[in-house]
C-alpha cells in the first residue's frame, strides 16, 4: 500500500549566505507526526512544504515569495546508477505566490509554531535506487524587492528496499 510523505522545507530570510553561494534550506522528511529516515517505495507519494521559518515574524503585506523550486537528481553512487528520476516531476508547480496559509511543522516548531507555508502538488516517487537530490528554492521578500535568494540543500535517498 502506497504511503504519503511530507518533505518540509524552511526557508530563513534571516540566514547568512553560505561559502557554495546559496542559503541554506533546512528539510525534515515526515511521516503523520514524526522525521523518519529518507526511504521510501515506487509508488509512494511525497508532497513538499515550504515554510518560513524566519524568527523576526514579517508583516503581512511583506511575506515572502516563492519564484521557483526543483529538484535535481544524481546518482548517490557513482557505480550504481538509477534507470530514471526518482520522482514524476522534477520542477512542481508553484503554490499561489503569497500564501496566507499558516500550518503547524514537526521539523520546524511542532504545534504551538504555526508558519507561513507553500504547499506543493504531491509527486509520485517513480524509480528505485539511491539518490543524492539538490533541492533548490528561490525566493524573494517585498521589504527587499532587489534581491533574489537562493536556498539548497542536498539530501540523500533511497527508493526500494535492497539498498
Amino acid at each position: 500500500m502506497p504511503t504519503t510523505y511530507v518533505w518540509e522545507l524552511g526557508i530563513d530570510w534571516d540566514a547568512a549566505l553560505g561559502a557554495d553561494g546559496r542559503y541554506n534550506l533546512d528539510e525534515g522528511f515526515i511521516l503523520g507526526d514524526s522525521m523518519v529516515e529518507r526511504r521510501t517505495t515506487v509508488g509512494d507519494t511525497i508532497v513538499f512544504k515550504a515554510f518560513d521559518v524566519t524568527v523576526k515574524p514579517r508583516p503581512a503585506d511583506e511575506q515572502m515569495h516563492l519564484t521557483s523550486f526543483c529538484v535535481i537528481p544524481k546518482p548517490a553512487e557513482a557505480s550504481n546508477q538509477p534507470d530514471g528520476d526518482p520522482f514524476s516531476h522534477l520542477q512542481p508547480n508553484l503554490p499561489p505566490r503569497l500564501s496566507e496559509r499558516l500550518a503547524t511543522s514537526v521539523a520546524f516548531g511542532g504545534p504551538d509554531r504555526p508558519l507561513p507555508v507553500w504547499e506543493f502538488p504531491s509527486v509520485l516517487v517513480t524509480t528505485p535506487g539511491r539518490f543524492l537530490l539538490s533541492f533548490l528554492v528561490q525566493a524573494w521578500s517585498p521589504s527587499d524587492k532587489s534581491t533574489s535568494r537562493s536556498y539548497g540543500v542536498d539530501p540523500e535517498m533511497v527508493v526500494g528496499s535492497n539498498m
